[in-house]
């Protein structure tokens, strides 16, 4: 007699177990309202983890899922996002249809703007006879500078070029100073 009641413990319990430890699939596809299967659509069960990718004709599969109520969403790129609510309590089959997002957009004018570079600018590349492209080139506008010019100081201007060298030399030009970069 114990030995029917311990048999019939174990079976209630293994059943209990199984059920409450299954799992479930929802598969279906993803067409358009024409019929137009979406490829590579993502499938996936809003705030959770449960996603996949659908084919080449549109069909998915998400596995594994417990059992309660879900929001199954899809997206693909081009097409209207779509989400509909799903009871997971057994395997089902669920077939989503989605249409094209098409959107016209509004005109770009894009408009070309000297370039203002306070003080500095550039030769033009064939001036005469004269081939100043590639080359270093800067000009120095001073009236566009806002350096102290009444000082003498020519640092506050040449600063404006960068990787210019140089060589300064006292008024008699006989006894050099130190040689700087900029």
């Amino acid at each position: 007699m114990k030995r029917t009641y311990l048999l019939i413990f174990f079976a209630l319990a293994f059943f209990s177990f199984k059920s409450v430890a299954q799992t479930f699939s929802i598969s279906g596809s993803v067409k358009t309202s024409s019929g137009e299967a979406v490829a590579n659509a993502s499938v996936s069960l809003k705030n959770t983890s449960y996603l996949t990718i659908g084919d080449s004709l549109g069909n998915y599969q998400l596995k594994n899922i417990k059992p309660g109520s879900y929001q199954l969403l899809v997206s693909a790129i081009g097409y209207q996002a779509v989400t509909r609510a799903v009871n997971v309590s057994g395997n089902l089959m669920v077939n989503l249809v989605t249409d094209k997002s098409i959107q016209q957009l509004k005109d770009v004018n894009i408009k070309d703007e000297k370039e203002k570079t306070f003080g500095v600018t550039r030769l033009k590349a064939v001036e005469g006879t004269t081939i100043n492209a590639g080359k270093k080139s800067e000009v120095i506008v001073l009236s566009d500078i806002t350096a102290n010019t009444a000082t003498n100081n020519s640092r506050q201007i040449y600063s404006k070029v960068a990787g210019l060298n140089i060589w300064e030399n006292d008024g008699a030009g006989i006894k050099p100073k130190p040689r700087y970069q900029l």
